[in-house]
Order: structure tokens, then sequence, then C-alpha cells
């Protein structure tokens, strides 16, 4: 009866879940940050890496937060509960995850009157949100939503999910071919969890799937270029990784011609994976015609949708005809995204 007469004070004064779940009013978000970041405490179940899928309760949680407002978020796996309030207070991290138990929060918050917690997350171990103090609107817009969550069956799903039965992949593995991700990716200079992030893009870890198009195996290679690039059979998982390594290289010593800075040739890279080098070179072109820097992965992005366009792909910088590279621009952030996951949740 307390905590409904609470939602409804809330909601007389202004905090209604359409204005906080369907309004993505900018005064909700925790920082007028580009990116949002979460400092997550090392309970298993909260972030983990499941079948080289990066999942975990609070990476749910946070995916849905920051969908309201169209926020790219970053979460940093920290042990230490000191160290993530640390990063709270200095700005490091927007929010912090604790799930060390009721007493502790208890103590910490008697302790400390410069951060807040939220309504406990979860049903098992009554994780909280904590926020820097001062923000009584931002707080009790989160306590508002995870309190209508907690009404949906998607929450109920999520609790059996992550907290009722075992569902959690080998700690500290990606994949069951992490030794032939750390041995040939010394070859293209990349970090390993980099060349297994790749792969998962492109297979999920499935060493026999083939595509419409006859690519195969754990890289997608199409045959044919393996045979070009000197590997003549692709069906055994090493020989696969061996080939897409061997196709990265020589994608490598493509762009070294060109004048692209160092930081940026990974991401051009990948989008000739995924497209093809021919296809790089278009989007290149073209965005040099459309007065943007051929040379910034950021900038080619920006002009990449206008090549499906006749108006656009029949004119002279694009050789290749129309393209629509949304999947192109979608696989580059997803790799790097599930890369950044494998960083901060698989040890070098």
């Amino acid at each position: 009866m307390k905590f409904k007469l609470f939602v409804f004070t809330l909601l007389l004064i202004g905090f209604s879940t359409l204005d906080f779940l369907g309004g993505s009013s900018k005064k909700d978000v925790i920082s007028n940050k580009e990116k949002m970041v979460i400092a997550v405490d090392t309970l298993r179940a909260n972030y983990f890496v499941n079948k080289g899928e990066p999942t975990g309760y609070q990476l749910e949680l946070l995916k849905l937060y920051t969908k309201k407002f169209n926020t790219p978020f970053e979460m940093l796996s920290v042990g230490d509960k000191n160290e993530r309030i640390t990063m709270l207070l200095n700005g490091t991290a927007d929010i912090v995850v604790f799930s060390e138990g009721s007493d502790s929060l208890c103590t910490l918050l008697k302790a400390r009157k410069d951060i807040c917690a939220s309504i406990p997350m979860d049903d098992k171990n009554q994780s909280v949100w904590i926020i820097k103090s001062g923000n009584e609107h931002l707080i009790n817009s989160i306590n508002l939503w995870i309190s209508e969550l907690k009404d949906t069956q998607l929450y109920c799903f999520w609790q059996i999910r992550y907290f009722d039965r075992s569902y959690f992949g080998s700690k500290g593995r990606i994949s069951p071919y992490d030794h032939w991700f750390k041995r040939y990716s010394a070859e293209i200079g990349w970090d390993w969890r980099l060349l297994a992030a790749l792969s998962y893009q492109e297979s999920k870890f499935n060493p026999e799937v083939e595509s419409r198009c006859g690519a195969y195996g754990l890289m997608q290679v199409m045959p044919e270029t393996a045979m070009y690039i000197g590997v003549d059979s692709i069906e055994h998982p090493e020989n696969n990784i061996r080939a897409g390594v061997k196709l990265i290289k020589w994608l490598q010593r493509q762009l070294e011609k060109e004048e692209i800075p160092e930081e940026e040739q990974l991401k051009f890279v990948l989008s000739a994976y995924n497209a093809g080098i021919g296809r790089v070179e278009d989007c290149r072109n073209f965005a040099y015609s459309q007065g943007k820097s051929p040379d910034i992965w950021d900038e080619v992005k920006k002009v990449v949708p206008l090549m499906s366009k006749p108006e656009y792909y029949e004119g002279e910088y694009i050789r290749r005809g129309k393209f629509r590279g949304d999947e192109t621009l979608r696989f580059v952030d997803e790799v790097l995204g599930r890369y950044q996951h494998y960083k901060n949740l698989v040890p070098s």
C-alpha cells in the first residue's frame, strides 16, 4: 500500500511512465555525454560471455534503458566497490551496479551522502543502481521505470534466465577456437579477441555454416578466395581461420597504400571484409565527391545511404552500381561493439 501511494505521488508531480519511457526527455539521461558508461560488479549473472555472445541481466537492463534515448553505452566490469564509486564521482562512470547485499549497501549509504541508490533491480540478489546525489528526478524516474518493468513478462523471463538456472559459459573463454584466434591474430597485429568478434559476427562460431553465396565456415571465406590467397581447403576450422587471417592481411596491404590514418584503417578493413575492397573504394570515392573525407570512416558512413539512390549510383564515382550499405555499416559497428565487450570480460 505504501509503495502504491509512493508511485501515485510521483505521477501527480509529473514523473509518469509515459514521460520516462516514451518521452525520451534528456533530463532523464544520466549525463550529457555521447556515451553512457556503467561500472558493473563481478556477479556472474550481471555480465558475461555465453557461446560468444555478451549477455547478462544488467546488460539486458541497460540495453532497454538506453534504447529509449537512442544512447550508446559501454559496460565495464569492476570488482572493487570503492573503485566503482570513485569512477562514479569522477565522472568515468554514469551508473554503478551494486550487488554486494543489503547490509553492505546500508553501510555504504550511511557513510556517504554523495551517492544514492535505486530500488532493487532484481529479485534474487537485490542489485541496485547507484548514481550521484542531487538528482532526485532521475532516481525517482529510475525507480518508477524498474517498478513498471517488474510487472511485465519480460522481467519474469529474465529472472528465470539469469538467476534460476545455469546459463553461464566458461569463464575467461570466448569460444572453443580461442587458441587458434590467439595463434593467427599475431600475423595481422590484432588482439585475438577482435578476431574472435569478427568470427562470431560471420558464423556465430559454427564451423560448418555456409552462406547462400557459398562462403563457408567460421570466417565465412569463399573457396575461390581461399585458393587465391593460398589456402587449399577451408573445411577444417583452423584452416578456415588461417584463410580469414590471410584475407585480412591482404586487405590491410591494399588499404595501407591509401592515405588512411592507422586508427581508421581497422574500420575500413572490416567494411571491406564484409562488402569487398571494390565497394569500399566506391564508398571512399563517393564520399570525396560529396565533400567528405574519404579517409575517415565516420565521414564515409554519412554518404553510404545515398549509394542506393539512382541519382547517385548512376554517377561516375560509383563504378560498381547500386549499394545498399546498411548491412556493412551494421557489420562494422557490431564487430567493434562485441570486441569491446570481449575486452571487458575476457583476459587478453
